[in-house]
């Protein structure tokens, strides 16, 4: 887990007490950063295709969040996270577009690194539009690598409610972001990304798909 701001000591409690069962649930880091490396490098020598590694990331990042809910915050119908900013590359919007059937904005290729910060102050307290009226998001089967892997690990979902006035939050979160460069390595010189709602705007959106 990152390093994060200092918290109550119940919340504190159950941050430890969910990591230590996160522990004997996940499979050991050292096995999944071995497949990670794996990925990425036959995609480099060009045994798979940028489509199959970014697929075969996806399945990993699974496997180390797969049961996470049981014993954390996160749970079915919770959408505290679906109010912040979401960054979104072109493959995972275009995979997005496939499920749901529809189009993704488009953007021209840029080499220029996202403005992660003016996402968050931008989309701070809006609703992705992707979050369906049940509260359920209308591609969880194919959601953001970012989505996949936000957890909140202690066991108090009122440190997700999104302040409207704050960047900076107090959710403790797994700590993926080998991942994340994973993700990076493969993507970036092949798309852009933008906030999820940037590619699916509201009008575009069918809000009452029930997928979840």
């Amino acid at each position: 887990m990152p390093d994060t701001p200092s918290y109550t000591p119940e919340v504190q409690e159950s941050i430890d007490q969910n990591l230590d069962t996160l522990q004997k649930l996940l499979p050991p880091s050292g096995v999944w950063l071995a497949e990670l490396n794996d990925v990425v490098m036959s995609w480099q020598e060009d045994r798979l295709t940028t489509d199959e590694a970014n697929v075969a990331v996806r399945r990993i990042a699974d496997r180390c969040t797969g049961g996470t809910s049981s014993v954390t915050a996160c749970k079915e119908g919770c959408s505290h996270c679906c109010y912040q900013a979401v960054a979104v590359n072109t493959w995972e919007a275009e995979r997005i577009g496939r499920f749901l059937q529809q189009e993704p904005v488009r953007f021209p290729y840029s080499p220029t690194p996202p403005d992660i910060d003016g996402m968050q102050v931008k989309y701070r307290g809006v609703r992705c539009t992707l979050l369906t009226d049940s509260g359920r998001c209308a591609a969880y089967e194919v959601r953001p690598l970012a989505c996949q892997t936000y957890y909140n690990v202690s066991s108090y979902s009122s440190l997700c409610r999104v302040p409207e006035t704050e960047v900076n939050t107090l959710v403790p979160c797994l700590d993926v972001r080998i991942l994340d460069i994973a993700d990076v390595a493969l993507n970036m010189h092949t798309s852009v990304y933008r906030d999820i709602r940037e590619f699916f705007p509201l009008n575009k959106v069918c809000n009452q798909s029930q997928r979840s």
